[in-house]
């Protein structure tokens, strides 16, 4: 049987072999409990690739690091092999981890851009060979369970929130719903730092767990670059299991007009990521199905 080692690379472009720090999971997995899944993005988005995604809990379950391994456009496949030797003095610590990690607990004090990050990068080890993923998004969240009138702010998951779909949404605000559009790539959330939040839309049972599943109110500021603020537009989370399912709307809106993609599906085009979003659509683990 094959060991697979995996680690993270703080990288300045996400395409680009890392030259900076990184963090072996291994040593993760020594401190934490790191649940991976697997979604297919063929029905969301019209094109056949995977994302993999990797679930980092902390200090009992309070806070979260969500991994995901972005499909490429550009190349064939999501890794690529690498020389591992010159990243050895660069190690990650776990207290930095942590400290990345628990500093969304001040969310609102986290400039948009540094929010979440794809300059990130993931290496895996499989056998004597190092590989490295084309490309990372790291997020992290605030895990609560405050019943209303307690109202928690952006970045927390509260699976003890008033549930409202993003249609229900719609019907009660809806001026303060245009920038949710990605068709209004202009049209910014006023009061964004007030609003901009994470809502429960609804509860259902996997497998005999309960689920919650969560949608983000946020604009597409951004009318010139990948959205990455807004992360797992859409997300299933279980307790215990972590974020199971999940959309990326940012990673298949945007096209670089200087990058040549091996796939004419991307962008995705605006109308069918808006019924995506009205209807709620989500990718689900595929080993939970």
């Amino acid at each position: 049987m094959v060991k697979v080692f995996i680690g993270i690379v703080l990288i300045s472009n996400a395409q680009h072999i890392p030259k900076r720090n990184y963090i072996m999971l291994d040593s993760l997995n020594t401190h934490f409990t790191v649940q991976r899944y697997t979604l297919k993005t063929k029905e969301l988005y019209n094109i056949d690739k995977t994302i993999e995604v990797y679930n980092v809990p902390m200090l009992r379950g309070e806070f979260l690091l969500l991994i995901s391994v972005l499909p490429s456009f550009t190349e064939k496949e999501n890794w690529k092999k690498i020389n591992f030797d010159s990243l050895k003095s660069q190690v990650f610590s776990i207290k930095q981890i942590k400290d990345y990690t628990k500093s969304i607990h001040n969310a609102g004090s986290i400039d948009f851009e540094y929010i979440n990050s794809l300059k990130f990068g993931l290496i895996k080890k499989e056998g004597d060979d190092y590989y490295l993923s084309n490309i990372c998004l790291l997020e992290r969240f605030n895990v609560r369970n405050y019943p209303f009138p307690l109202i928690t702010p952006y970045k927390t998951i509260n699976t003890s929130g008033i549930a409202i779909t993003i249609k229900d949404f719609q019907q009660q605000a809806p001026k303060s719903f245009a920038p949710m559009n990605p068709e209004n790539s202009n049209y910014m959330l006023l009061d964004k730092i007030l609003l901009e939040n994470y809502y429960l839309s609804k509860k259902f049972i996997i497998k005999g767990d309960t689920a919650y599943q969560f949608w983000t109110f946020s604009d597409w500021m951004v009318a010139d670059g990948w959205n990455e603020q807004r992360g797992i537009d859409r997300f299933v989370y279980i307790p215990g299991k972590g974020i199971v399912g999940g959309s990326y709307d940012f990673w298949f809106a945007f096209k670089p007009w200087r990058e040549v993609y091996n796939t004419k599906e991307i962008p995705v085009k605006a109308d069918k990521l808006w019924d995506n979003i009205l209807n709620e659509r989500v990718m689900l683990a595929e080993e939970l199905k």
